[in-house]
């Protein structure tokens, strides 16, 4: 039987540090961090806030100072809550140690990949808040109830490849229509088609003149 030992490793101003200081700003902060490994109900079950609350802070719109004791349970639970997920991480180590579900994060090709590119065809360049938006969009789909949940990040490496692969479709598009207007310039400049591609420049010429009734 072997025994797991995790090593505590405090940092001077980290929200994981026993000394940190859980004030509205710190909160609003790793609520958005905590909203790029889940959904806003996901969230709110968890740490106690209200989802509204939730809702405003991932779309800026929450203005209002959080109370200290509000600050402070939340605190208490994100430091429960972290410490639990890294012996989680340590006791269930994934196979070669650096690939986790998230990496092998895959969009669905019925249900997710249309709404990402009808999300992509309006926005090409979505603010954090947009992007953090469609996360939980995702995330709330019946897709992602056995899948692993969409970050922010691989939501922001997908719009990156998106825009790659259209920059690289245009300049395709753009050589094939220099190749065919290339090819038109060729034969203009040759004055048309060649007598030997009509067959009159074999053989001798027969000339029929008309003449006038007298």
């Amino acid at each position: 039987m072997s025994t797991l030992i995790i090593q505590s490793t405090e940092v001077e101003g980290s929200p994981l540090s026993s000394r940190a200081v859980w004030t509205s700003q710190l909160v609003k902060r790793m609520v958005l961090d905590l909203l790029k490994e889940m959904n806003q109900p996901t969230l709110a079950k968890l740490s106690g806030l209200s989802q509204s609350m939730i809702s405003n802070i991932a779309n800026d719109k929450y203005k209002a100072i959080i109370t200290s004791e509000t600050c402070k349970e939340f605190g208490e639970w994100y430091i429960k809550y972290k410490t639990e997920e890294r012996v989680k991480s340590f006791a269930s180590p994934e196979k070669g140690g650096n690939v986790t579900p998230s990496s092998r994060l895959t969009f669905h090709p019925k249900y997710e990949l249309p709404l990402l590119r009808g999300w992509f065809q309006k926005t090409k360049t979505p603010s954090e808040p947009l992007l953090i938006h469609y996360v939980n969009e995702l995330n709330r789909g019946h897709v992602r109830q056995e899948r692993p949940k969409v970050t922010l990040d691989k939501l922001k490496i997908w719009w990156k490849n998106e825009r790659q692969k259209e920059r690289k479709q245009r300049v395709k598009e753009k050589e094939a229509l220099n190749q065919s207007n290339s090819g038109e310039t060729r034969e203009e400049s040759t004055g048309g088609p060649q007598l030997t591609q009509l067959g009159l420049d074999e053989g001798p010429f027969e000339r029929v003149y008309q003449y006038p009734d007298t």
